[in-house]
Order: structure tokens, then sequence, then C-alpha cells
């Protein structure tokens, strides 16, 4: 889930959130734009953040995720906050790209807000109640492979290879974790 919300808050930056049209003197009325990405700099760095997060839920234990689940709670809250920052003052957001353009960084009353930073902000809500329900554990958590368990658990779990003096048995034998040269174990 938190590598689909990752996805989906990286998606959310692309498209254009606010727009004005401002006059220039070479090239007359002009609309501008600025993306969620351009009003929104950290937008980019905390998808990242969940993409991270999510897949480290897939290889973590129950401590690990509950810890996770925090960095997921905050991730959402401060894209949330950022969100609603540049909701509540949008003429911020487009005051550099209009600066760009005319060479004033005077931006008009009248900005248009397209649908994606409300959108947006959904997002963070889903991302914070996602948080919440990691950080109380909510949920069937199965145990993580073998694969990502360490030699300990794992060889509790599976049965001890034979080693004798063939030196593959003993090779794979480290692979596995085992301890070839433990008592007990040398033939």
């Amino acid at each position: 889930m938190a590598l689909v919300l990752g996805g989906a808050l990286l998606a959310s930056g692309a498209p254009g959130w606010f727009s004005v049209e401002v006059v220039t003197l070479l090239q007359g009325e002009v609309r501008l734009t600025a993306s969620g990405a351009q009003a929104v700099p950290a937008l980019t760095g905390l998808g990242l953040v969940l993409l991270a997060a999510g897949a480290a839920l897939g290889i973590s234990g129950p401590v690990g995720r509950r810890v996770v689940g925090g960095f997921l709670l905050l991730a959402g809250v401060a894209a949330g906050w950022l969100v609603l920052a540049v909701v509540r003052s949008p003429g911020a957001a487009l005051r550099r790209t209009v600066a760009e353009h005319t060479g004033v960084g005077a931006v008009p009353e009248s900005v248009a807000t397209s649908p994606w930073p409300f959108l947006t902000l959904g997002l963070a809500v889903v991302v914070v109640a996602v948080g919440v329900a990691h950080v109380l554990g909510a949920g069937p958590w199965p145990e993580p492979g073998a694969r990502v368990r360490r030699g300990a658990d794992r060889a509790a779990d599976e049965p001890r290879a034979d080693v004798t003096n063939d030196p593959t048995s003993t090779w794979d034998a480290l692979s596995d974790g085992d301890d070839p040269t433990s008592p007990g174990r040398l033939p």
C-alpha cells in the first residue's frame, strides 16, 4: 500500500496545480503554470520516503513495521501540511515562475487552482491513516520469508546439512549460516 501511495504522491506533483495569466512586454498575455513539484519541492522527497517505507514494510518484522509506520505517519503529516500551506497561498507558489517570465515578482490576485492539490491532500490523509494503522499494529502481518531472516533464526527452522569433508557441502553450510567447525559438526 505504501508503494502505491508513494507512486501516487510522486505522480500528483507532475501536473499543473496553479495557473495565472500575466502580461509581458515581449509576449503580451501569457498563461503561466506551476506544477505540484514546483509549488511543493519537498513533495518528491516525501514520495521517495513512502516508496522506501513500502519496501521496508515488506522485509520488516512486527517491531520494524511499527517504526516504519511512524515514518509513514510523519511523511503524511508533512505532505498534508505543505500542500495545505500552498493551497492557502497559491501566489507564493507562482511568484518565482512569474518573476522568471516577467522580471517582476508580483502575482495577480486571480490564481486558478486545479483539483490536483486537493487530491494530493487526500493522499496525505490516506498516508496518515496507513501510518497510524501500522503504528497500532493493525492487520495480519506475516513473518518475513527465510531469505530475509538472520542466519540464527533461519537455522532454527531448517534442518542442518550433513557436512562431511566435501568442500561443496562445507561451502553450502557457510552460505546457510552454519558453522561447519562447531563442536559436533565435524566428522
